[in-house]
């Protein structure tokens, strides 16, 4: 088994902090109109996800929800406060404790994180704007065995919302 993650940051968000909590800021138009494009991106290269994680704060739902209409296949879906402030190794641990069986999950979540995340597991540094999806692989049996390979996963794609 190959696994296949695919680690989306969120789409721009507003930024009208005295009118939200950061947990409830919403997407900016902007971000609305990227989402569909990268969704389509994932749908022509073949990459949809099997079950998607996505962080419970308004902007990453948002995201979900305009993520999903444009798959051909309907994945998965948990929605969870663990995935809110969470850091690289918190998300780690979270797949691994649940060691999905499928080989392509998708974590829809916030910066720095991901970017940190992406170079933990492939060693490469890549800036991670919103609505960006970095698909990376690891030949391994299961997801416990593979996030524990520290730099050995391959960053295969790159998509950009732009």
């Amino acid at each position: 088994m190959t696994c296949r993650l695919l680690l989306m940051r969120h789409a721009k968000s507003a930024f009208a902090l005295d009118q939200f909590s950061d947990h409830e800021r919403p997407l900016a138009p902007s971000g609305r109109r990227s989402v569909p494009n990268v969704a389509a991106q994932i749908v022509e290269l073949q990459l949809e996800p099997d079950l998607i994680y996505c962080s419970d704060a308004l902007r990453t739902r948002e995201t979900l929800e305009l993520f999903v209409p444009a798959l051909t296949t309907m994945p998965k879906i948990e929605i969870t406060n663990a995935l809110y402030r969470a850091n690289p190794q918190d998300i780690i641990h979270f797949i691994e404790d649940r060691n999905p069986p499928c080989t392509t999950v998708q974590v829809i979540g916030h910066n720095p994180t991901l970017e940190s995340l992406i170079e933990r597991l492939s060693g490469e540094y890549k800036t991670f704007e919103p609505a960006n999806i970095a698909v990376l692989t690891h030949p391994a049996p299961s997801w416990d065995r593979a996030l524990n390979h520290k730099g050995s996963w391959v960053l295969t794609n790159f998509i950009s919302a732009t």
